[in-house]
């Protein structure tokens, strides 16, 4: 399959996206790059209070509609980031997740955990919505020590 033919094909499966997830999806590529520029410039701290000061939706939603946008919004994350893979790691694309459900009213906590694993330092980011973990494996806690605070 060449080139023109796969982003032909990749463009179709786009529009027929509902329009709410196409706007997350693309909201999440571009949230990538932001991210992807600004943590080596500004650090964690400063990108996670750029983010946290970009406007929010003021919705009302159900549970049950509140439980699909998390889905959805981490959906559109995992999609984004895997045609961004030079762009993402676990922090970024945390750090995208964690904006976009705050873009839509919906809070969630960034979770930063660390373990050594044969003799090796190793650190994980990743995004909990009520205590479950969004863009990872449920057990993560289990494999990680995590600070006692969201990272704020």
């Amino acid at each position: 399959m060449g080139w023109f033919e796969l982003a032909g094909r990749k463009w179709t499966t786009l529009k027929e996206l509902p329009p709410r997830s196409r706007s997350l999806l693309l909201r999440a590529f571009f949230g990538l790059i932001f991210v992807a520029i600004a943590l080596p410039l500004s650090g964690l701290k400063t990108t996670q209070k750029i983010l946290s000061q970009l406007p929010q939706q003021s919705l009302t939603l159900s549970d049950t509609e509140q439980g699909q946008r998390v889905e959805d919004t981490a959906a559109m994350v995992k999609i984004a980031a895997r045609y961004c893979r030079f762009l993402s790691n676990c922090l970024k694309k945390s750090l995208v997740l964690w904006q976009l459900l705050r873009w839509q009213g919906i809070e969630s906590e960034l979770r930063i955990g660390v373990r050594r694993d044969r003799g090796q330092f190793e650190a994980h980011a990743w995004v909990e919505y009520q205590g479950i973990a969004l863009n990872e494996v449920q057990d993560v806690r289990r494999d990680f020590a995590t600070f006692d605070r969201p990272i704020h």
